[in-house]
């Protein structure tokens, strides 16, 4: 008797068992939003594009940001005198420039800025995903407060450049909030950690060693006669 095997399902790979039961939380999944129907001021119903909609409002954000970040590095050598006035011990205050957001030559767009920030996993062996810092500093900075010990090699309003881990956020665990190592503020800011927002009069300052942190002067402050 000849045996039919039409009925028979076909035996799982053990890659697609795998991805049945431990799917990849990190995995990106590609969807389209269907388009909105909203009310109008003309009275009418009208259709919008949700993805288009979104594109508009994070490109609006940015451009807030962006505007933001050129006033403050316009200002950024107006020294603050509270800050100006500190006498650090064994280290300098810097204030680092704002990342500017470039604009894709092809489309006009805004390309968000980027500071990966590697999120450890809960025992702290591995990495769990790459975040974005919330803190958009350059590694251009100018320095704002130095120790008496080293005022023969470094001059308050002096445009140095600091090396990348001195600028660089913080992510111990998923349920850790971000943390800036090297940030610095005043004890008149009463926040955790230091501010991410450039309209913020105590953000972009660092404390830093100068012989380890301080990679090069790209321009000398003006001397007073």
């Amino acid at each position: 008797m000849e045996k039919n095997y039409s009925n028979f399902k076909k035996a799982k790979t053990m890659k697609e068992v795998a991805e049945e039961n431990y799917p990849d939380p990190t995995r990106k999944k590609l969807f389209t939003q269907p388009n909105l129907i909203v009310p109008g001021m003309d009275g009418k119903l009208h259709e919008v594009d949700f993805d288009k909609k979104q594109q508009e409002l994070s490109q609006e954000a940015w451009k807030k940001q962006e505007e933001a970040a050129i006033k403050y590095n316009e200002n950024i050598y107006t020294l603050d005198e509270e800050y100006a006035s500190v006498e650090p011990v064994n280290s300098v205050i810097v204030r680092c420039f704002h990342l500017i957001p470039e604009i894709d030559p092809n489309t006009g767009l805004i390309i968000p800025m980027e500071l990966p920030v590697a999120e450890r996993t809960q025992n702290g062996v591995g990495v769990r995903q790459t975040l974005n810092s919330p803190w958009k500093l350059s590694t251009k900075a100018v320095v704002i407060a130095i120790p008496e010990i080293i005022s023969n090699k470094y001059n308050v309003g002096d445009t140095v450049q600091i090396i990348n881990d001195a600028r660089t956020a913080l992510k111990i665990s998923g349920d850790h909030p971000f943390e800036l190592p090297h940030g610095y503020t005043l004890p008149s800011y009463h926040g955790i950690y230091p501010p991410s927002d450039a309209k913020n009069r105590h953000f972009g300052y660092l404390r830093i060693d100068p012989f380890n942190y301080i990679s090069a002067v790209l321009k000398r402050a003006k001397k007073e006669e």
